[in-house]
């Protein structure tokens, strides 16, 4: 059958390379038009080009899953770094001139979205302008006085004299999660980091950054690195190479031949073969929908050599032949008929060597091995039909000095190559033992070898020494703890129970609270508590899940506390309490103790070296730095407080401090809100190498050390039956300038010293029972002869006093606000007097944060003393509503 079809390849030579080219265009013309206008070719595969590593693993690759999970659920971006470095002392980049320029790179920065960087389809893409890492975006935390803590923008706008430059250089000293992150520690460099919708648009938003720092004239350096950039910017430097690489190894081929052969018209069917098989190749891996990737856009480079080897062994053997018959289809013929089987052998072995590609679990390695495979099957059937057929283009008068002679033969014999051939074949002979001896040798060598074979694959290394992207790496990782983002996630090995447990996981600690309190001779426990357990056990056999049931739970108690009558008022609010406690109860990464360990995993990770003694780890930030720097301000900023608070409630208050920040979106990077038992720990490394992240990190497995969650805060002032008067505790409101004054108050009962009026914050209590932190209070004021209490839980917060009963209108807003609560109290005369008020919404879970509009500047303005009047909770102010009222805000 070939037989069959060589001879017709050879009497039909126009029509074989008709077909050949027809078909060769109309598959490159099927991978072309989808590719320069695919809106008109929708149905079409066009180029995909994918340099992207994470790609060399299949899509369900359980490493792969995992790392988009977590990237969603703690909304983590993949961040191009920019490194801003002066070396001119004393402020290095703390001068206004420096931090201008870099307060105007950021604004810019947040412009590079959509149309702006070619993206006109998605004005999303781009830089995520609300999560940018820079000195003008970020808070600066600090303490506000005994029991507050200030957040201000670091840099709101750029400094304009030197000792303004050096305050946010100080600022930012002070905080550990930018020093080393945001600030180098030498004070020599800034970096901002920039995340990315898409990684794949960091060449894209690289380029645009680099046309605005050229308008600088500062003269400090600037450097842009991060994985992104090394790998997009591979990508597209890689397909510039490829246009280089492959005329040039063409180029080559074509010179070689012609040494060879001498003739031009003889080695242009070789040079064709090549260039056919490849794009016949490429066209097909794009038209069938396959990506080009980093492996098979070598495709190419390593298909052209292949397809000139079976024509060089076809020419060759024509020249030897042709002198013989002198007729070019004689020649041709016999010449296929001797190297018919030999060129499909050597192309099947190579093909199947290739295809045995198709059976590694990596996507890309498997389209590099089948194509290859294809190329080359596809140039030895070019190969055996346009090679015959392209001889018969050649006129037999260009061919009559052409093949070997006598007389050249014997000029050849002595040739150079020969006469070094036939030199190598007698030492070959002569020298046989020494040969093999000599090759045992260079296989241990190379075994011996194999073993110090070292697998890396970092981006950034893919690139010369002298290039940007490896300048870049180098100065920033020696300035900041790294640049290279890692992220551990951490979450409890247990389950938490679900319906059907729910009741007995409860039963034992609701039993021990109802114990506790029945032994404080308190009204109506065992009652209250008996139905909290029978209700628990209904819904436990009811509710669709653990939330579920714990809301349901949640609201039953408060309903009942609500209609409760004043002697069980006290039970249904600590059965109320107990509830809440039990719903955060699983919050493992609320638990100090957990905290802790945290902390000191950060540090363990900083002594972890490479090989030479290099560290891995430069610098991490975790929930429990976040926590430790809130408490720290909290106590005036005295660093012995740098330390996780000793109370789960301590904890939860630096927390609902750090939402009242400008950026409380950052706290859900690094914590699930709504569960508390998933968290995110960034990681700072100073390389990318491959082999020194699989050094294993001597980490423990994370223990549980929950216990008994701790009763949340009460801030109580007085006892719910003994209300007593400001005066009596040596304050007056008499002055309108002790309106705004703030209340220390500690958790718990009859502390009542050092008041001072409250609003909005966690506080500290300077009480006889030392310091300790307290839930933000909202303080309902009442004439004497009624109590007023502002008190909450679930999804309400009810204004309640003594007497007849008003009950505030309920709100189930998401965000819970002052604002939203609109409750009131008719004030009666005969005196002030503040009572307890303890506010908790929960969102999730969650506690969230009071005036979430504006914490900054939350107030709560008293009247003065005056007539008779209503009194609101609007906007976040406790207003009078009367002739003689006076708001503050």
């Amino acid at each position: 059958m070939f037989k069959r079809l060589i001879d017709w390849c050879i009497a039909h030579y126009k029509a074989t390379t008709f077909v050949m080219v027809a078909v060769t265009a109309a598959l490159a013309l099927l991978a072309a038009l989808p590719s320069l206008w695919p809106e008109s070719f929708p149905r079409l595969n066009g180029v995909k080009v994918d340099t992207d590593p994470e790609n060399m693993l299949p899509a369900t690759e359980h490493v792969r899953v995992f790392n988009h999970e977590m990237k969603q659920e703690f909304a983590l971006y993949d961040m191009l770094v920019v490194g801003v470095v002066n070396d001119r002392a004393p402020d290095y980049v703390f001068n206004p001139a420096t931090l201008s320029d870099i307060y105007e790179l950021t604004e810019y920065a947040k412009t590079l979205r959509g149309e702006a960087i070619g993206e006109p389809g998605d004005p999303q893409a781009g830089v995520i302008g609300i999560d940018i890492i820079a000195p003008s975006t970020v808070d600066n935390v600090e303490q506000g006085g005994l029991g507050e803590v200030s957040f201000s923008w670091l840099m709101p706008e750029p400094p304009e004299t030197a000792e303004a430059a050096r305050a946010v250089r100080d600022k930012a000293m002070k905080l550990p999660f930018m020093k080393g992150t945001l600030v180098s520690e030498d004070g020599q460099s800034i970096a901002i980091y920039l995340p990315l919708s898409d990684k794949h648009l960091s060449f894209k938003v690289a380029a645009k950054l680099r046309a605005k720092i050229a308008e600088f004239s500062s003269g400090d350096t600037y450097h842009i690195t991060g994985l992104p950039i090394a790998e997009d910017t591979f990508g597209v430097e890689m397909f510039k190479q490829m246009a280089i690489s492959a005329p040039m190894a063409m180029a080559i081929i074509f010179l070689l031949l012609l040494l060879f052969f001498k003739k031009i018209v003889l080695i242009l069917s070789p040079m064709i073969v090549a260039i056919v098989s490849c794009v016949f190749t490429m066209a097909l891996l794009v038209a069938t929908g396959n990506t080009i990737h980093i492996m098979s856009s070598m495709i190419p480079i390593f298909i052209m050599p292949i397809a000139v080897l079976d024509s060089i062994h076809i020419l060759s053997e024509f020249f030897d032949r042709y002198q013989e018959s002198r007729d070019r289809a004689t020649t041709i013929r016999g010449v296929m008929k001797t190297l018919f089987t030999p060129m499909l052998y050597t192309s099947l072995t190579t093909a199947v060597g290739f295809l045995s590609l198709a059976l590694t679990p990596i996507p890309p390695v498997q389209v590099f091995g089948i194509y290859i495979a294809t190329g080359v099957m596809v140039t030895w059937l070019l190969t055996v039909t346009f090679i015959p057929a392209s001889v018969m283009f050649i006129r037999e008068k260009s061919l009559e000095n052409f093949g070997l002679t006598e007389h050249n033969a014997d000029e050849e014999s002595h040739s150079f190559m020969t006469r070094t051939l036939r030199a190598v074949g007698v030492g070959t002979r002569r020298y046989a033992k020494a040969i093999l001896a000599g090759a045992l040798i260079l296989v241990g060598l190379a075994v011996w070898g194999i073993t110090r074979v070292v697998i890396n694959d970092n981006p950034v290394k893919w690139f010369n020494e002298k290039h940007p992207i490896r300048v870049a790496d180098r100065v920033m990782n020696s300035h900041f703890g790294g640049t290279y983002m890692g992220y551990l996630s951490l979450s409890p090995s247990d389950e938490l129970p679900g319906p059907g447990k729910l009741a007995s996981e409860v039963e034992v600690a609701l039993q021990a609270r109802q114990a506790e309190l029945a032994s404080d001779a308190m009204t109506g426990v065992d009652e209250v508590f008996g139905l909290l357990l029978a209700k628990a056990r209904e819904l436990d056999a009811s509710a669709e899940s653990r939330e579920a049931f714990f809301a349901q739970w949640q609201d039953y108690a408060a309903e009942q506390m609500d209609a409760a009558q004043d002697e069980m008022f006290d039970a249904w609010e600590s059965a109320s309490l107990f509830v809440g406690e039990q719903a955060q109860a699983g919050q493992v990464f609320k638990d100090p103790a957990v905290l802790n360990w945290m902390a000191g995993l950060q540090d363990h990770l900083l002594t972890i070296k490479s090989p030479d003694g290099r560290p891995i780890v430069g610098k991490s930030n975790s929930l429990a730095d976040l926590v430790r720097t809130v408490h720290r301000e909290l106590m005036e900023g005295n660093p012995e407080y740098y330390r996780i608070p000793d109370r789960r409630e301590g904890v939860a208050q630096t927390v609902l401090q750090y939402e009242s920040s400008h950026r409380p979106q950052d706290l859900a990077h690094f914590v699930r809100t709504d569960t508390w038992r998933r968290t995110s720990m960034w990681i700072q490394q100073k390389s990318g190498d491959n082999h020194l992240h699989q050094r294993r990190l001597a980490v423990q497995d994370g223990q549980r050390h929950d216990g008994v969650v701790p009763r949340q805060f009460r801030g109580s002032l007085v006892h719910d039956d003994n209300p007593v008067p400001l005066r009596a505790l040596g304050h007056t409101l008499d002055d309108p300038a002790d309106t705004h004054d703030r209340a220390d108050l500690r958790h718990d009962r009859l502390h009542r010293q050092g008041l001072r009026h409250a609003c909005g914050s966690p506080f500290l209590a300077e009480s006889r029972h030392g310091r300790g932190l307290c839930h933000p209070l909202h303080f309902a004021v009442a004439r004497h002869g009624g109590e007023a209490r502002l008190v909450g839980g679930g999804r309400r917060a009810d204004l309640r006093r003594t007497g007849p009963r008003n009950h505030a209108q309920r709100d189930s807003h998401r965000h819970w606000l002052p604002a939203a609560l609109g409750c009131s109290a008719r004030a009666v005369p005969d005196g002030w007097h503040v009572h307890r008020g303890d506010i908790a919404h929960r969102r999730r879970g969650d506690a969230l944060p009071p005036a979430r509009y504006d914490h900054r500047s939350f107030p709560l303005a008293l009247p003065r003393p005056g007539p008779p009047g209503a009194m609101q909770m609007r906007n976040g102010l406790l207003r009078s509503r009367g002739s003689h009222s006076d708001d503050r805000a």
